[in-house]
């Protein structure tokens, strides 16, 4: 038996044959309405509370629906933001090889589609098909985890940035204390990378860039600090909803200047690719 808790949530629901679905709707009055299927599926579950195993296995089997769904628009926003972000990064490469080539007066990548463009495409096909090679007496484990953590930290970094007006997927209040933490956490992919291969070069070489990392954040957080000052706030909507009559950009050329030259070194960008040439 279906029991009414809430008489408005009967408006526009498709009467049946109560016999034939098993389902008899009472509400206040003395009379009996039946819904059909529809009427179950389409009506809010919280107007109705069901009685006896079968109304336990219609209610369970809305919420499993429920909850897929729920499921699959939440996959559709997160991929919604990686793939822009992984093709802007794979042309943001070839862009950036191409302006070293300029300045080393070199060609640079120009064989692969019109202009090289389909460049990173073909890097990323030889990355997929090249043969993983592990070290016998490495910890396997963490080696496979290791550039894994480092590549989930850097795209978790995206789900706080908006892109727009409400589009964002979490407008965390502590946005930049999250992004500060993540990139923190990115350090650790570096080093277990090293320790896991069980080769004194390969451990020298992650504690180098970990060195290297943990001292380019310093810089890159005083200047975070700045902005956190001058609006009072760690969430970026506000941040930037206050930019609207001057960019800080202006003001704070200097300080931007001094940002830019930190993510570069972060990143490990040329000319501080330093840890790269040495191994």
């Amino acid at each position: 038996m279906i029991s009414n808790n809430n008489a408005p949530c009967l408006s526009g629901l498709p009467q049946s044959n109560s016999i034939l679905y098993g389902a008899t709707l009472s509400d206040a009055s003395p009379r009996s309405t039946s819904i059909g299927v529809a009427g179950l599926l389409f009506s809010s579950p919280s107007c109705y509370s069901f009685g006896g195993v079968a109304g336990e296995a219609v209610s369970s089997g809305a919420t499993f629906k429920e909850n897929i769904i729920n499921l699959l628009f939440n996959l559709a926003d997160v991929l919604s933001i990686i793939l822009p972000v992984l093709l802007s990064i794979a042309f943001m490469t070839i862009i950036e090889r191409k302006q070293l080539a300029a300045h080393q007066r070199r060609v640079g990548p120009n064989t692969v589609g019109y202009y090289g463009i389909l460049q990173p495409f073909a890097d990323a096909l030889k990355l997929i098909l090249k043969e993983t090679i592990i070290p016998s007496q490495s910890n396997k484990i963490v080696f496979y985890l290791a550039p894994v953590s480092t590549l989930v930290f850097s795209l978790l970094g995206w789900a706080i940035i908006p892109f727009g007006e409400g589009i964002v997927l979490s407008d965390l209040s502590l946005g930049i204390l999250y992004t500060l933490a993540l990139s923190s956490l990115g350090v650790y992919g570096v080093l277990l990378a090293g320790w896991s291969a069980n080769s004194k070069y390969a451990f020298l070489g992650s504690l180098r860039s970990t060195a290297a990392m943990i001292s380019y954040e310093l810089i890159l957080s005083s200047a975070i600090l700045i902005i956190i000052l001058l609006t009072g706030t760690l969430n970026y909507t506000t941040i930037i909803e206050i930019q609207q009559s001057v960019w800080f950009i202006i003001p704070l050329l200097p300080v931007f200047i001094f940002y830019f030259i930190s993510i570069l070194a972060e990143t490990s960008r040329t000319p501080f690719d330093l840890q790269e040439a040495s191994y």
